[in-house]
């Protein structure tokens, strides 16, 4: 067996959580669950794949939740998951050439969100392939690829890793300080969450309420304005959403294209067209190819008259996605004005 644990919190997580353990059960020593108030036999199911259930109050915290999991963890590696992810069975052969032979205190996998639809604001999406059956008899149809530290060494020589944040939870801050090496990984893991859109709803708003209060908290920490100026945003929050990634771009030179692009359609929500402009034009000068970016200075454009350039923008834009229906739109809305 590996010197790993499964590290995973959860509340009612019935529907998804024997799929993420049957994922990983071979694989890992113990699989730890931090079971945060369950009401739908989450505990009992994951109790019954032989999980080690560690029933905790819930306390508007999910740092302070993981944290307790890494510390029941007995493995000298865990492997973070929610219960709504699932281990890609193709990468297991990776992950335990990496146990074997660690290079690194922490590893980045990469965690495929699944979607129902393209339709998204502020992130690009791609399309499943058609030969990929069993996520579209799921329901996915679109997909993005976030990288994200889920593997560290759980033990003293790597002091003890500890997460950071009420909510969207990060091990940064303790690799920043204790200069832990981070490797790349090919490791997918899937998460599903995102299919639920009454779920995803509610969530949405919880996750804006614990972001206000990490914001209160910590106003000098970019990565808290990143988060409300995402969730603002989401909620239809345009000025709170203006404000925090302005302050986001003000705490350090550089800035993800993603807040930057929230500033700029929260701008154009509001009717602050040039300032939409000048935001987009920031992003398109390193990332001329971003497609979010050449579709809403189209519309920035439309909004000006300049159907010519508009049309410009957007033919580059299917040139680089054909298949984004964001870009079909506007192509649309530019034929029906007669161009």
């Amino acid at each position: 067996m590996t010197n790993l644990s499964l590290c995973m919190i959860t509340k009612n997580e019935a529907q998804h959580i024997e799929r993420a353990l049957e994922s990983v059960r071979f694989v890992v020593n113990d699989m730890v669950v931090v079971d945060t108030g369950s009401t739908d036999g989450t505990a009992a199911i994951a109790a019954g794949m032989g999980a080690c259930i560690n029933p905790q109050d819930w306390g508007d915290d999910f740092s302070a939740a993981r944290n307790i999991a890494l510390d029941i963890c007995s493995g000298r590696w865990a492997l973070i998951l929610d219960a709504d992810e699932e281990l890609d069975s193709s990468s297991i052969p990776e992950l335990l050439g990496i146990l074997e032979a660690p290079l690194a205190g922490a590893y980045y996998v990469t965690i495929r969100n699944h979607y129902r639809n393209g339709n998204t604001a502020t992130m690009d999406v791609a399309p499943v392939a058609e030969t990929d059956s069993r996520f579209l008899k799921m329901g996915c149809t679109h997909y993005t690829d976030t990288p994200t530290i889920r593997l560290v060494d759980n033990t003293m020589e790597a002091d003890w890793p500890t997460f950071t944040g009420r909510v969207h939870e990060t091990l940064q801050p303790w690799i920043d300080a204790k200069g832990i090496r981070v490797g790349r990984t090919g490791i997918i893991v899937h998460h599903y969450g995102k299919l639920d859109d009454e779920r995803e709803d509610f969530k949405e708003m919880y996750y804006l309420a614990l972001t206000v209060l990490d914001y209160r908290d910590r106003p000098e920490d970019k990565r808290t304005s990143y988060n409300l100026a995402i969730h603002a945003f989401k909620a239809g929050l345009w000025k709170q959403a203006l404000g925090a990634a302005e302050r986001y771009m003000g705490l350090g030179s550089d800035s993800e294209t993603t807040v930057v692009l929230v500033a700029a359609l929260a701008c154009q929500k509001m009717g602050r067209w040039t300032d939409s402009e000048h935001y987009l034009r920031a992003i398109l000068k390193s990332f001329p190819d971003h497609v979010l970016s050449l579709n809403a200075m189209a519309v920035a454009r439309i909004m000006a008259g300049d159907m010519e350039l508009a049309s410009t923008l957007v033919k580059h834009s299917l040139e680089v996605n054909p298949d984004f229906q964001q870009t079909r739109n506007i192509e649309y809305d530019i034929r029906r004005s007669g161009l």
